[in-house]
């Protein structure tokens, strides 16, 4: 991955976080002070259980979705749900970025939606980041 996409992923599960927890609990997940690593983030992310059980289920709506289309990758998405291992959604998400950006402008072609109820807006980094 680029570190311009993962710069991207990496701003939009802080700011899922915010959303999933709350901007007290975000902020104690950092001890009050903004990260400045890479590896912060994922580990804080890693071990918070709202945002875990978030992720998991924005990125099963993804796959239900997915593989009911039968889109190339939705297997791939399926399998990383199928792990037990909630954390391990965290890394995933990152290095499967591209995974996931494709399948989702898929599904934004196909369905023609003008909007993701089911993962805000993680299918236009851009304007997320612009919000």
């Amino acid at each position: 991955m680029k570190p311009a996409q993962q710069q991207q992923v990496l701003e939009l599960l802080l700011r899922l976080a915010r959303e999933s927890l709350g901007e007290q609990d975000f902020a104690a997940l950092f001890d009050g002070e903004p990260p400045t690593r890479i590896s912060e983030i994922t580990l804080a992310l890693r071990d918070s259980e709202p945002f875990l059980q978030l992720l998991r289920s924005r990125l099963a709506a993804v796959a239900r979705v997915a593989g009911a289309l039968k889109l190339v990758g939705a297997e791939q998405l399926a399998e990383w749900l199928g792990d037990d291992c909630d954390p391990c959604l965290v890394d995933r998400a990152i290095e499967g970025y591209d995974l996931l950006y494709r399948l989702l402008l898929e599904l934004d072609e196909l369905l023609l939606w003008t909007g993701w109820p089911l993962l805000g807006t993680l299918h236009d980094p851009v304007a997320a980041l612009k919000e």
